[in-house]
């Protein structure tokens, strides 16, 4: 027993390890794999990403492994040269080829190494990964025909349940509040507890899934179809083959100039990077070896054997805690390893046959060796040939159609995370993205329409009465083409970027109604803002600023032209005069030279603020929301909720999940957010959108929603306009809906001349859902000033209580066709997926039930037979036993397949023949042709129809099949035979 047990050690040890190098190569092997998950979580930022370009990184690994290959290949015999090495790689270019299929999965699988350790801690990145196990030990059997003993397959549910234990909470993880994640640094927003079903889910199981066959097929390509080739010219395939698949890559990120840029170049040759890449490079050139001596199994449960070691130096090296669920995942994973070891793989035809040729080889063979009997002989080949059945091309087909099935489902179920995944990936504001150039400097030409008033009966306002109301005619519009650029950008660590707007207008006097010459009379602002400073005051200090309005000849009214009134300015003596008060007097604040309702806004960035928003790149649900402006998260000029900084900052908007619900924006122009509601359903170009518009809320003062008490600085107004005085540096400006759209009928009670209309002056916006792209956008707002009486002010003590209307702008923007089309492209693509993965999965069950259901409609058919055909199973095999003589000819015939035969006299000898022929003649997969080929067709497709009634036309069709089968076999005689 001691000797057996010696013996059986000595055969598992030469099974696990076949060379002295083995073991070396086991150890090295694991030291590389546990290194690289560390080295590659001490490359990340604080949030868990990384500051270089990690395709390009795998990319110039995949060149220092094939530098590394050439130098072995050289180095292996002196006879090797490069001009050798070509040759070599010329002649088994069909074996190059071979390799790309691992190539893209190793690919794939280096890759997704980097995005999945940004999401887990190295220990359960590696744990999770042992799933991977399961997948090759049937991959493992499938395609190099050995077998799992049942010892090994219940150290694989083992296994796998060791790595379900991860996701077991024992209640000694802590929570990770705002406090304690700032403590914890790097790791605050890791996934140390395990799967769960969500996008990561799918980037591990694709992992997998690449690591099993990538393995799988390398092993096939090393041991069968590439054996003949020298294993440093194999690496050199699979290098190269994989350079070409991760400059794909880079290619399709539209960045394969950008990653060789000064900068990306900088950030990968780093010390850390280095090391990466270096380590990166080990495991694959020992990989190789590992492959080459040993096996997949193997190799996988050295990857389980990492488990321990990774998380017992992430607990020193980053301070990652040890949680009870690790320790249990670590121990049964490890017991996994132990029971496997116990019964290493076999070849599952190595007692049941020696691969014999054909039954001919195994008849004459078994006969001559042994004193079985014929029987015996017939029933060892079906024994064997049901061996052979297990990995017949039928069953490598069902068992990828079951595979096919399998992972079409879970596609189908994360496939919109998936998607969402990439889109957000695509969409995310960074300056790689495709979406930075577009943000930046926006490509569509942008209008900025304004429309002026001109009062057409000024005089009727003195300072004493008022004689009737104000009569204003619209002039315009004033058009102006906007070009926008981002200034002093700067991206920061918690995913926001930080930047200025600069705006750019240009004159279109083509497209506008109107020359920037044109004489318009309106509202004095500069008097009437002297006037509203001093309303709380007292009397002495409403009466200078009387008397200074009256030496400086103000009028309620001014006449100017129309650049001087936008974005010219013009000067004013007033201003003039309290620029030099200010000196003095420190409560006077002039900011300006010049008046001008968009002065100093043209060319510049500083009018607008400072921004501040997200850009989506750790939730994509906060993607262009605002977080800061001017340096605050709060608006200065509002109290309360009404101060909260809320919504989009105009660019980028997230995805859309319930339309019902409404969406924000801040607008710098009114120094607040504002709040649009969902209106109804639009199409533009095609594209379904949501409309949003603003309404009767939007503009209300707390009239109507007590909410929006806070933004009317106790101003008791009707709802319909905004007061925008605190940001405007005191001057009494109210915004509205253009002609007092959506207002209290009050307004439109005091002015002649305004004509709201819901298709004009409505402000909204038209949002795609699922990518929260701006399909169609009008933003139209009305300036107005607000006149009342000011006492001890002479020019406004009789002044009526109104807003007159100043001008109203508008900005409208609508996608183009071009744009439109590829925004189609993408909106089509969960359907377009489901399509594909429906396509799938049908050919998932074709491949799967395809095989049975034929062999099921054959063995039925062959059993619905007349009691007097009917035959033993040893009169079969007897009679099949006797079917070949010494010269491989057919001896005699007296039953074939179960069917007696039934010969005519006249055609004994041909039917013979014929039946030799037969036997001679390869099979054909058309099932018809096989059921011809038996000679029991006729049964056959009256077993198919056994339930069909109408036996006139089963006649019929039999007949048709019999003349098909008997004229295209030549056989007059017997045709004529069965005529008759």
């Amino acid at each position: 027993r001691k000797y057996q047990k010696m013996v059986h050690k000595k055969k598992v040890c030469s099974e696990l390890f076949p060379t002295n190098t083995s073991i070396l190569i086991f150890i090295g092997y694991m030291s590389l794999f546990i290194s690289q998950g560390i080295l590659v979580t001490a490359s990340q930022e604080s949030n868990n990403g990384y500051n270089y370009n990690t395709v390009l990184a795998v990319l110039l690994t995949e060149v220092l492994k094939l530098i590394i290959s050439t130098c072995l290949f050289l180095q292996e015999k002196s006879e090797h040269t490069l001009k050798t090495l070509v040759v070599s790689i010329v002649d088994g270019r069909k074996v190059l080829a071979l390799y790309f299929v691992p190539a893209l999965l190793y690919c794939l699988y280096n890759n997704l190494a980097f995005v999945n350790l940004s999401s887990f801690d190295p220990t359960t990145y590696y744990l999770l990964l042992q799933f991977r196990v399961v997948i090759t030990g049937v991959l493992f059997q499938i395609i190099f025909k050995k077998y799992l003993s049942k010892r090994q397959w219940i150290s694989l549910i083992i296994l796998t349940i060791g790595c379900m234990i991860k996701q077991i909470h024992f209640g000694d993880e802590p929570t990770m509040t705002s406090t304690t994640m700032e403590a914890t640094g790097e790791h605050k927003t890791k996934n140390m507890t395990g799967l769960n079903l969500s996008l990561s889910a799918v980037f591990i199981l694709i992992q997998t899934v690449c690591s099993c066959l990538a393995g799988v097929y390398n092993e096939y390509l090393l041991k069968d179809k590439g054996s003949d080739v020298n294993i440093y010219v194999q690496n050199v395939f699979m290098y190269i083959d994989s350079i070409v698949c991760n400059i794909v890559v880079l290619v399709m990120q539209g960045n394969l100039l950008g990653a060789f840029g000064v900068e990306s170049l900088q950030s990968i040759f780093r010390i850390n990077v280095i090391l990466i890449m270096i380590n990166n490079a080990g495991i694959g050139i020992i990989t190789s070896f590992f492959l080459k001596y040993m096996n997949s199994i193997l190799k996988t449960f050295a990857s389980a054997l990492e488990l321990l070691f990774t998380a017992v130096l992430c607990y020193f090296i980053f301070a990652m805690p040890i949680y009870l669920n690790t320790v249990l995942a670590i121990g049964v994973v490890s017991f996994a390893i132990y029971l496997y070891s116990k019964s290493p793989v076999v070849n599952v035809l190595t007692k049941t046959m020696k691969a014999p040729e054909d039954k001919r080889t195994l008849l004459r063979d078994g006969g001559a060796n042994s004193d079985i009997d014929d029987s015996s002989l017939v029933l060892k080949f079906h024994d064997t040939m049901h061996a052979k059945d297990i990995f017949s091309k039928q069953c490598i087909l069902c068992t990828i159609g079951v595979l096919i099935i399998l992972f079409s489902t879970l596609f189908a179920i994360f496939w919109m995370q998936l998607f969402e995944s990439i889109l957000a990936k695509e969409i995310k504001l960074s300056p790689q993205s495709r979406s930075y150039d577009v943000w930046k400097t926006p490509p569509l030409p942008m209008y900025f329409d304004i429309y002026l008033f001109n009062w057409t009966n000024p005089s009727n306002f003195s300072g004493d009465e008022v004689f009737q109301k104000p009569i204003l005619k619209q002039i315009g519009p004033y058009r102006f083409v906007e070009k926008t650029d981002k200034e002093d950008i700067v991206w920061n660590n918690n995913h926001t970027v930080s930047f200025r707007k600069k705006s750019t207008y240009y004159f279109d006097a083509a497209n506008s109604k109107g020359q920037m010459d044109d004489m318009i009379t309106t509202i004095n602002i500069v008097a009437l803002s002297a006037a509203a400073s001093v309303i709380h005051s007292n009397n002495l200090r409403r009466k200078e600023v009387s008397v200074g309005l009256g030496l400086f000849d103000q009028l309620p009214y001014v006449t100017k032209r129309a650049n001087e009134l936008l974005f010219d300015g013009y000067e004013d003596d007033l201003i003039e005069f309290a620029k030099d008060l200010s000196l003095t007097d420190k409560t006077v604040s002039v900011p300006y030279d010049k008046i001008g309702w968009f002065y100093t806004r043209n060319g510049t960035s500083h009018q607008q603020g400072h921004f501040n928003m997200h850009t989506g790149g750790d939730d994509i649900s906060q993607i262009g929301t605002m977080k800061n402006w001017n340096f605050s998260p709060k608006i200065e000029y509002f109290p309360d909720e009404c101060g909260m900084l809320r919504g989009s900052a105009g660019e980028f908007y997230p995805p859309i999940k319930q339309k019902t619900q409404p969406t924000s924006m801040f607008i710098a122009d009114l120094c607040r957010s504002i709040s649009l509601d969902f209106e109804e359903e639009k199409s533009v170009h095609g594209i379904t959108g949501y409309k949003y518009a603003g309404g009767e809320k939007m503009v209300d003062n707390g009239t109507v929603y007590p909410e929006n008490k806070c933004f009317s600085f106790g101003e008791s107004v009707p709802s319909g306009v905004m007061n925008v005085s605190a940001c405007r540096f005191g001057s009494p400006v109210f915004m509205s809906f253009p002609h007092y759209y959506a207002a209290d009928p009050y307004f439109l009670d005091q002015i002649e001349g305004l004509n709201p209309s819901k298709e004009k002056h409505e402000f909204y916006i038209t949002l795609e859902p699922l990518t929260g792209i701006p399909l169609d956008v009008a933003a139209r707002l009305q300036i107005n000033m607000l006149v009342r009486p000011i006492p001890n002010v002479t020019l406004y003590q009789h002044a009526p209580h109104m807003f007159f209307p100043v001008l109203w702008f508008e900005q409208k923007v609508t996608i183009p066709n071009d744009m439109a089309s590829e925004i189609k492209t993408v909106v089509a693509m969960p359907v377009t997926g489901y399509m594909a993965i429906a396509i799938v999965f049908v050919i998932g069950l074709i491949l799967t039930f395809w095989w049975p259901v034929a062999r099921m409609i054959q063995r039925k058919g062959k059993g619905y037979v007349n009691d007097e055909n009917k035959v033993s199973a040893k009169e079969d095999i007897a009679v099949q036993s006797s079917l070949l003589s010494s010269n491989g000819h057919i001896k005699k015939i007296e039953v074939f397949n179960g069917i007696k035969a039934k010969k005519a006299p006249l055609a004994e000898k041909e039917a013979e023949s014929e039946l030799t022929v037969n036997r001679n003649r390869p099979r054909k997969s058309n099932l018809l042709n096989k059921l011809f080929l038996e000679g029991n067709f006729c049964v056959n497709f009256d077993s198919l129809y056994k339930h069909f009634d109408r036996v006139a036309l089963r006649f019929f069709l039999c007949l048709f099949f019999h003349v098909s089968f008997h004229v295209r076999t030549r056989k007059r005689q017997n045709f004529l035979l069965f005529l008759e």
